[in-house]
């Protein structure tokens, strides 16, 4: 299908694809850089997904140990800052001017970015207020002594000590590993989809919608016109693959899918190394919650909670090595059976 020669490339792909060409000039470190855009890899309009563009266009900016602060040049010459909502975004959008000719349009914008200061550490008491405070309170812990759980009876009655102690049960290692292991695998799975998007929004802004033409490539615009170089019926050279179709044509933005690709390869090997850790973590602790001491300990603590808990950090937990020892006792006696 041919297309009108008075309208380059670009224009046309702008008009069908009813995207804004950004060209973005950056001020970091003293120094300024000039990137081009389309709105179209921003998916979804928000801060976040220019910041990752920005971090995939500049590895150095993946330095910053601190959040990134990007603040945008508005119609009054005042720098405000970018927030995280959509709404956000849409205004910064507003705020680009808009240059070139009727055949190519383009919004200019200008950023700014910094890294966020650090949370402030709060300074550490003197050793002699530290030393005045710990003696003073200990003084009144002498006089205003009282447990969690404590309760006065009526009088004339008894409580037992049995029935006001209550025990805290404390998580095994391999508990709190499995816990904190399934958090981990749900943010990985959130950053492996996330650069699944990434990679198909890139591979579908540079994918042709019709067939590929038999003709061969124009060196200057990248189409299959069946024109050359010096016939060109376009004044100016395709500048992205998201114009002509043809990233094979754009070495340094093949070299960017190509890097993508290569960070979803490396994301999804690193959850399937979590998940299988975890599966082995999971079987370990299957077999650790049928040992006879698991399924006896219940009725050991309850037989004497002050026997089998002690204190730790103010709160009753259970002692392990009573437990374990008068479970091995039990174990022998009744034959494996759970008294």
């Amino acid at each position: 299908m041919s297309r009108d020669p008075n309208i380059t490339p670009r224009a046309y792909s702008k008009t069908a694809a009813h995207d804004m060409d950004l060209q973005v000039k950056f001020h970091y470190n003293q120094r300024v850089e000039k990137l081009f855009f389309s709105t179209l890899s921003l998916r979804p309009p928000i801060k976040e997904s220019l910041v990752c563009e920005l971090k995939l266009r500049i590895p150095k900016l993946n330095r910053m140990t601190t959040p990134m602060i990007l603040e945008y040049l508005d119609d009054e010459g005042d720098y405000c800052v970018l927030g995280d909502d959509e709404q956000s975004f849409q205004e910064m959008l507003n705020c680009a001017k808009v240059t070139g000719s009727a055949d190519f349009i383009c919004h200019r914008l200008n950023l700014k970015i910094t890294a966020a200061e650090p949370s402030p550490v709060e300074e550490l008491p003197s050793i002699n207020s530290s030393c005045t405070a710990h003696a003073t309170g200990t003084r009144q812990s002498q006089k205003k002594l009282s447990f969690v759980g404590d309760v006065i009876p009526p009088h004339g009655e008894q409580i037992s000590l049995n029935e006001s102690r209550q025990v805290t049960t404390v998580a095994s290692p391999s508990e709190s590993y499995v816990a904190s292991q399934q958090e981990e695998i749900k943010r990985q799975t959130l950053k492996v989809e996330a650069v699944k998007r990434k990679i198909d929004a890139y591979k579908g802004e540079r994918t042709p919608t019709a067939l590929i033409s038999s003709l061969p490539v124009c060196s200057k615009c990248h189409l299959r016109e069946g024109h050359n170089r010096l016939n060109c019926p376009y004044p100016l050279a395709c500048s992205s693959s998201m114009y002509c179709k043809n990233i094979s044509k754009h070495p340094e933005e093949k070299a960017v899918l190509k890097e993508l690709i290569k960070q979803g390869t490396d994301e999804d090997n690193k959850l399937a190394s979590m998940r299988e850790d975890l599966n082995l973590k999971q079987q370990a602790a299957s077999k650790v919650a049928s040992r006879y001491v698991n399924r006896v300990k219940e009725t050991i603590i309850a037989t004497d909670p002050e026997k089998y808990t002690r204190k730790v950090n103010g709160k009753v937990v259970e002692d392990w090595r009573k437990i374990n020892r008068d479970s091995k006792i039990l174990e022998k006696s009744f034959k494996g059976k759970i008294p």
